[in-house]
């Protein structure tokens, strides 16, 4: 499903986000 995908990609940025940048995610 494309929802997955989307899903695992937005968790992938925002946690690389995170430790990269200390930034929080994106509501």
């Amino acid at each position: 499903m494309r929802l997955w995908m989307d899903l695992c990609y937005w968790l992938s940025q925002s946690w690389m986000g995170i430790h990269t940048r200390g930034n929080r995610p994106l509501m």
